[in-house]
């Protein structure tokens, strides 16, 4: 099966600024990284009615899907500029139908599909419909979810800073580097409802959590 690695989102903030004199010129560069992410494996199962099922003669099968379901927030802005919000869920899923003898391992993304953690990670939301692919086929299936994630327990915060300097000293080049790293994160609770080709399956989670992270790195070369 497929192993999907979680990755906090970030976005990126580049502003550069430049100071002239008669004897140097210092160059000024921050790169900002922010973000919100939360995401949750998850499993279910469904009976349906296979293909030739009648009321007198019923046919049974079941659907299992195993899989990840993760929404990320970033949001990218350039001085001068308004700012470009990205915003969307991905899908990782491992789909069995018992009544075609099926198995696939499919993927897929929805747009505009998460509603973020406030600062104290207190819950989230991850709604939308789209398709997801199988890998070896290409074939689409229909996909739907509405998960909402509620904080549990204590946030874990991260936060450190780094100073480096590197040059001659005497008159020569000089570049100061400023690293600074901030993150949080919070264990979850996560449910809600899953349907693929227009069946509704129960889901349940058994493992998630919600990521916040603010990043940062300065640089002056004078």
């Amino acid at each position: 099966m497929k192993t999907k690695t979680a990755l906090v989102f970030g976005i990126a903030l580049g502003v550069v600024g430049i100071v002239s004199s008669a004897h140097a010129t210092t160059t000024v560069t921050l790169d900002k990284f922010t973000g919100t992410q939360a995401f949750g494996s998850f499993s279910g199962s469904a009976t349906i009615n296979c293909p030739g099922s009648t009321p007198a003669n019923p046919i049974t099968g079941n659907i299992f899907v195993s899989g990840f379901l993760s929404g990320a927030n970033q949001v990218f802005k350039q001085p001068g500029s308004h700012p470009a919000i990205s915003n969307g869920a991905s899908v990782d899923l491992f789909y069995q139908n018992t009544c075609t003898n099926q198995f696939s391992f499919l993927d897929g993304g929805v747009a505009n599909a998460f509603t973020p953690p406030n600062p104290t990670l207190n819950s989230a939301q991850i709604l939308g419909s789209g398709f997801v692919q199988d890998f070896d086929t290409g074939a689409q299936f229909a996909v739907s979810f509405d998960v909402v994630f509620q904080g549990s327990g204590a946030i874990q915060r991260n936060q450190t800073v780094s100073v480096s300097k590197n040059g001659t000293g005497a008159g020569g080049p000089t570049t100061i580097n400023v690293s600074h790293f901030a993150n949080a994160s919070r264990n979850a609770a996560a449910s809600g409802t899953f349907s693929i080709g227009g069946v509704n399956v129960p889901i349940d989670f058994s493992f998630s959590l919600m990521l916040s992270n603010d990043n940062s790195s300065l640089s002056v070369n004078r």
